[in-house]
């Protein structure tokens, strides 16, 4: 007798009827994402609806045993689930973040900061990079991700340990990355190319809509307006950068005002970079992280359903500006949360060493000692990366995404509020299916039915 075959406990179906039938399979991520011909849609779905089917020369059950939408009888998919999540918390990569300070030069309406003063300190930078100099040999690489504050007001800061760092890396024949989370304001043409000599090859740049959007979101600290100053920065690393390994990411934070000009601003943003392969565009909505401030603007919020809406316009009006990081919500586990990882750490302008980028104090596991030693609490670390998983919701064992997220979509939930089992996953996720397919020209499964 020859071999049956079940549906896999990770498939997701959109059948978008006269728009289209799209295959995704969590574990396979991405690269697994199939147009449905036609012809094939409703054998396809008699195969997908939980029979056991016989191995069979069907050209269209073999492209679904080929791709894993189909799996053997009795297979243990969930084994492959935890492979993947021992894979990605213990991946060898020493990934920090470092907050150069807590200051900032904008008033965001939507900020949780307390604008502190403190920028990061001489001690705390060698502490740093004595940390790196002693452990670079037990990673495969080291790679710093610059945050703040704007962490442009402490460029002398990144400029210093990125230095030392690379010499560190050299000598050790490691590989070192640099990226960076700015305002964009201070991204002149003079803080550019010390960046890029610092390694820094990945930007990221808040940009809330059109300018009268924007300029009344992100505020400068003497109540001035942004916009202009931020495109002006950016238009000057599309016009007078060179390095084709860098890239730039556009992210707009967005409110129930910057909803209804989404057209306008996509249309301005890809006129201005689309032909420039080097940037791409990353939706979000602004949300309530904490602080005052956001509640005087909470009825301008909208929430993470909404952006149900942008997707579907992205995906139907898709140009040469692509959103590439908001797909990394379907990448295997791509909806992870840094955090999971192991060796993984946050470094406050203080000194202090967290898991979560937010830098409260309820966060810490501990600090970097003078002679660059880890000095955290290790259960507290056990806690961020694996503890969180006890207290994963119900539905998340039987959930067809869960290899995207693997119940670390957001570890501070289940760290700080165990009780809280409200999924932190996107609820969008079709839409995010669709505009993968209409960015990547996916291939059509049973093409030759």
């Amino acid at each position: 007798m020859g071999r049956r075959f079940q549906a896999s406990m990770f498939n997701v179906v959109v059948d978008e009827q006269e728009n289209g039938m799209y295959l995704y399979n969590s574990y396979k991520g991405l690269d697994s994402i199939k147009e449905v011909a036609p012809a094939a849609r409703e054998k396809v779905k008699d195969y997908l609806s939980g029979r056991k089917v016989d191995e069979s020369d069907d050209p269209i059950l073999n492209e679904l045993i080929e791709n894993r939408f189909m799996v053997p009888e009795l297979y243990d998919e969930r084994a492959d689930r935890e492979q993947l999540f021992y894979e990605y918390t213990m991946e060898d990569t020493l990934d920090i973040t470092v907050h150069t300070t807590d200051a900032c030069n904008f008033r965001c309406k939507y900020c949780a900061l307390d604008f502190k003063t403190n920028v990061i300190s001489k001690d705390v930078q060698d502490r740093i990079i004595k940390l790196i100099a002693r452990n670079v040999n037990k990673y495969s690489r080291v790679h710093i991700d610059w945050f703040g504050g704007e962490p442009l007001i402490g460029i002398d800061a990144i400029e210093y340990i990125s230095e030392k760092v690379i010499d560190i890396c050299r000598k050790a024949k490691k590989p070192y990355t640099g990226s960076i989370t700015t305002n964009g304001y201070l991204l002149t043409k003079e803080n550019v190319e010390k960046l890029i000599k610092s390694r820094v090859a990945n930007y990221t740049i808040t940009v809330d809509g059109l300018k009268e959007t924007h300029d009344n979101q992100r505020i400068y600290m003497d109540g001035g307006p942004t916009w202009d100053r931020i495109i002006g920065n950016l238009e000057g690393i599309r016009d007078n950068v060179k390095n084709r390994y860098i890239s730039v990411v556009i992210r707009g934070n967005f409110t129930k005002e910057m909803l209804k000009d989404l057209p306008e601003f996509y249309n301005l943003l890809n006129d201005k970079f689309g032909k420039d392969p080097r940037f791409s565009f990353f939706v979000r909505p602004a949300g309530d992280w904490g602080g005052e401030r956001v509640k005087l603007i909470a009825d301008h919020l909208m929430p993470y359903s909404q952006m149900a809406e942008v997707y579907n316009y992205l995906a139907e009006n898709q140009k040469d500006l692509k959103c590439i990081i908001n797909l990394y919500n379907i990448h295997t586990c791509g909806a992870m949360c840094r955090s999971n990882k192991k060796n993984r750490y946050v470094i406050t302008s203080y000194g202090k060493v967290q898991k979560c980028e937010t830098c409260r104090p309820e966060h810490e596991i501990g600090e970097i000692s003078k002679d660059g030693r880890l000095d955290t609490d290790k259960h507290l670390e056990a806690v961020w990366t694996v503890g969180f998983r006890r207290n994963k919701r119900e539905q998340c064992d039987e959930c067809p995404l869960s290899c995207s997220c693997l119940w670390g979509n957001c570890p501070k939930i289940g760290v700080l509020n165990p009780k809280d089992k409200n999924c932190g996953y996107i609820t969008e996720y079709k839409e995010l299916i669709k505009l993968a397919a209409k960015t990547y020209d996916v291939e059509t499964l049973g093409a030759e039915a």
